[in-house]
């Protein structure tokens, strides 16, 4: 349990990540914009396709983990007004300030590990 915590603690921001899927996949629901379908699908596919990769990226790093997240983030940030709900303010929030968390954390997760040949101490 120890060695799981620890790894918890170096890899924060995969950590972060996977909270912010979570989140992302509830908030429909946290938030009461559930009966609105398209953000609300939006948030849980979103979110727990987040959740799996920074999941994946505790388990075992690899660079896509963190590439995908990225992806996901921008799509986050776009999606209210590609799917044309950014008028409701909840939902628009909400995916864009998780989206930039997320994007930001993965870029950063991604430099850390692709500055030191892909492997962190402790990794």
């Amino acid at each position: 349990m120890a060695k799981f915590t620890e790894k918890l603690s170096n890899e924060w921001q995969d950590t972060a990540n996977f909270v912010f899927g979570i989140w992302l996949a509830a908030s429909p629901w946290l938030l009461s914009f559930a009966p609105q379908q398209v953000p609300t699908v939006n948030s849980v596919v979103v979110g727990l396709i987040t959740a799996a990769a920074a999941a994946s990226a505790l388990y075992a790093f690899r660079l896509w983990e963190e590439w995908l997240n990225v992806a996901l983030a921008a799509w986050l940030v776009i999606s209210p007004w590609v799917l044309a709900y950014s008028t409701q303010h909840v939902p628009t929030w909400n995916q864009v300030i998780v989206g930039a968390l997320v994007g930001v954390l993965a870029l950063w997760s991604a430099n850390i590990e692709h500055g030191s040949g892909g492997h962190v101490a402790g990794r």
